[in-house]
């Protein structure tokens, strides 16, 4: 995985053509180890003439949501890609505390973040709450992706008491499962995805999906999220349908960015998307769409219609501009309105 940290390489700042690493440079928060935050600031950047200019995006590589939301914060950074359940978790934790000022809003929804839950094949194990007093990797504790674990286990019925938490990489945690030295390991990641795959094709392995008590559960408690249904042979051995938790991705900006540098990050990413589907007409029907789509639907997606955010200026100019209307971002009002059916 290609990470682009605090310096580019000499020649990439020679040739760069539509990111202007001589100039203004946005730094944004990606989370450490999930590649597909690294993919999309190399496309953002990449060398096209073609494509609207825009400040460089520079990576930040922090351990989780919530810690690139406080970086966002203080001011040492400019954009942050968050879940939509680390943000609406903090922001709730914000509520509660003395600083609740929030100081970032939102510029686009991207990609969407899939908790897939692989138990070996012939472990017994063929529902979440099979997981009862098992062994189990799904990240850090407080991570986005820990976090995501943890509510899809408490939707199951099983607290974190009851389950042997084994908090190593998700690296380690796939060479276990295929030791069976753990029982379940819990990934997030896109549909479909490269980890996932790898690990069904070397070894015979079960994709958990939710039932109808579970689905209803997260859906009736837990905002943030949404089902994904990943198709049959996506995966190796997968022979059904199998429904998934998702949650999307979104992206950030602290009030500092501006107006005008907001609205050409997006223009950048509305043309990405239009020359990406170009390129990408036979997308597979499994494929699921990230923020490369095709130019009204992908713009529809970064405004991030289904999410109860306010958006930056900049952002609410550009959706403007092209038929749609969001919510802008208000000093001291807050970034989301109150979760009915929460307290």
């Amino acid at each position: 995985m290609k990470k682009l940290l605090y310096l580019f390489g000499l020649a990439a700042a020679l040739s760069l053509a539509g990111c202007d690493l001589s100039g203004p440079q946005l730094r944004i928060g990606t989370i450490d180890r999930l590649e597909v935050c690294s993919d999309f600031i190399d496309d953002f950047d990449r060398d096209d003439a073609a494509l609207p200019a825009a400040p460089a995006l520079r990576e930040v590589t922090v351990s989780s949501g919530a810690a690139a939301l406080r970086l966002l914060d203080r001011g040492l950074i400019d954009l942050a890609l968050v879940k939509y359940d680390t943000l609406l978790s903090a922001l709730m934790d914000k509520r509660k505390s003395e600083d609740n000022d929030v100081v970032y809003a939102a510029l686009a929804g991207l990609f969407d973040l899939n908790c897939h839950v692989l138990v070996q094949r012939n472990s017994g194990i063929e529902d979440l709450d099979d997981l009862f007093g098992k062994k189990l990797v799904m990240g850090r504790l407080g991570s986005g992706g820990g976090g995501t674990a943890v509510n899809l286990l408490k939707a199951s019925g099983i607290e974190l008491p009851m389950v042997t938490v084994d908090e190593v990489d998700l690296e380690t945690g796939a060479r276990l499962l295929q030791q069976g030295k753990i029982d379940a390991l819990f990934i997030n990641d896109q549909v479909p995805s490269a980890a996932v795959a790898g690990l069904c094709r070397s070894t015979e392995l079960r994709l958990l999906g939710l039932d109808e008590d579970v689905k209803q559960n997260l859906l009736r408690y837990e905002e943030g999220y949404r089902i994904r249904s990943v198709a049959p042979g996506t995966y190796e051995g997968q022979e059904e349908a199998v429904e998934l938790l998702s949650a999307q991705v979104v992206l950030m900006a602290s009030q500092a960015v501006s107006r005008q540098d907001a609205h050409r990050v997006l223009e950048r990413l509305f043309a990405l998307g239009a020359a990406r589907q170009h390129k990408d007409e036979q997308r597979p029907a499994h494929s699921e769409g990230t923020y490369l789509g095709k130019e009204r639907p992908v713009l529809e997606s970064l405004s991030a219609g289904e999410l109860n955010l306010s958006f930056h200026p900049g952002a609410a100019d550009f959706y403007h501009e092209h038929g749609l209307e969001v919510k802008l971002f208000e000093q001291n009002v807050p970034l989301i309105s109150i979760i009915a059916g929460q307290d």
